[in-house]
Order: structure tokens, then C-alpha cells, then sequence
């Protein structure tokens, strides 16, 4: 029998694949200026809509709290990107930020809220009405 994953889950990969999809398409429309490469300026362009696609079907399936943190995952991926893609030279500090990332990543994870609660339309004006928030 196989076991149903739960939505959180499928919503936070969806989530990183999204993320990723977004960098690598930034990174294919800035070699599209420097090759003046039309062909990559659509990949790119078309990658980048993808991930923001991704992004917010993501946000249907798991809480905004996780999702948000784990958009973090767009600067892991632009330092192999712009390696990869650009040929920028990789330094330790960039590394070194990016395990750092990627462990803040993981406690999100772990710790962070993985239920979402969907607010009805009676609700929200409910809320406007709390406690005033001041500003000064």
C-alpha cells in the first residue's frame, strides 16, 4: 500500500522546484544580454514564468509561514547557477552563506507551522475590527 503524502510536503517541493525554476531563468535571460541571444531570452523568460507558476500553486497546498522561508533556496541555487551558467568564480564566503542557508532551510522545515488556515469571507472583516495597531 502506498502511503499518501501529505500536502505540505508536495507543496514545499513544488515550492523549491518553483524557486529554482525562477533563478535559473533569471540567470538564462542575463547570458541572453550578454550572448544578445534572443533564443535564450525566451528560454529564460519562459523558465522565470514557470517557477512564479509553480510558486503560487504552492501556496494553495501548504502555509505561506513555510513556503516563504523556504524561498531562501533561489540564493542556494543562483551560486551554482551563476557558476554554471554565467562562469562566476565561486568564493568560500559564498559557500560558507550558503550552508548557512541552507541549515535555516531545514529548521523551517522541521520547526516551521506545516498546517494552513483559510480564512472565510465573514472572517476577515473580524479581524480588521481586533486590537488597532500603532504605528510610532
Amino acid at each position: 500500500m502506498v502511503a499518501m503524502i501529505e500536502l505540505w510536503v508536495l507543496g514545499a517541493l513544488l515550492y523549491i522546484l518553483g524557486s529554482v525554476a525562477i533563478n535559473l531563468g533569471s540567470n538564462l535571460v542575463r547570458l541572453a544580454h550578454t550572448k544578445q541571444s534572443n533564443v535564450w531570452w525566451a528560454v529564460g523568460t519562459l523558465t522565470f514564468l514557470l517557477g512564479n507558476v509553480g510558486n503560487f500553486l504552492a501556496l494553495g497546498l501548504a502555509a505561506q509561514s513555510l513556503l516563504e522561508g523556504l524561498g531562501s533556496v533561489q540564493f542556494v541555487s543562483n551560486l551554482f547557477f551563476a557558476n554554471l551558467v554565467l562562469g562566476e568564480v565561486l568564493r568560500w564566503r559564498h559557500i560558507l552563506s550558503t550552508a548557512c542557508i541552507t541549515a535555516g532551510n531545514f529548521l523551517i522545515v522541521a520547526f516551521g507551522n506545516h498546517e494552513s488556515h483559510a480564512l472565510s469571507l465573514a472572517e476577515i472583516p473580524q479581524l480588521a475590527q481586533g486590537a488597532p495597531l500603532w504605528l510610532g
